[in-house]
């Protein structure tokens, strides 16, 4: 589940700089103004957060795009989708198989590894929530 969440304002010495309890396992996808969005796995009963203002965030199309435009996790997980592909093929090697197409004997290998780097990017962002 995806929540965002921020720490109530409060004076004092003590400051509000505090963070969800790491023992939860949540994934910190971005942070947008105030706002911390964190993936928490569906498994983990959140304890009583004092002053954490915590809600549940249920990602519609333009969250989805802020959050994806914002990510470190999702740059990462992008990044190595194009490095999965690039043990295999260079740009060059991309840029060949645009402009024959069908008619290139390796093809059908191409298409398999960008499936498959594509299929391990998906089921990675979905074990955050996207």
């Amino acid at each position: 589940m995806i929540y965002r969440y921020r720490t109530k304002t409060a004076k004092g010495p003590e400051g509000s700089k505090r963070k969800l309890p790491g023992k939860l396992g949540a994934t910190v996808i971005a942070e947008i103004g105030t706002w911390r969005y964190v993936h928490v796995p569906d498994d983990v009963e959140l304890p009583e957060l004092g002053d954490i203002e915590l809600f549940e965030v249920r990602l519609d199309d333009d969250t989805r795009r802020k959050l994806k435009k914002v990510s470190p996790v999702i740059r990462s997980i992008n990044e190595q989708v194009v490095a999965r592909i690039r043990e295999h093929f260079t740009v060059e090697d991309e840029l060949m198989f645009l402009r024959l197409g069908r008619d290139h004997p390796d093809i059908g290998d191409y298409h398999a590894i960008i499936d498959e780097a594509v299929a391990w990017g998906k089921a990675e962002k979905m074990k955050i929530g996207f």
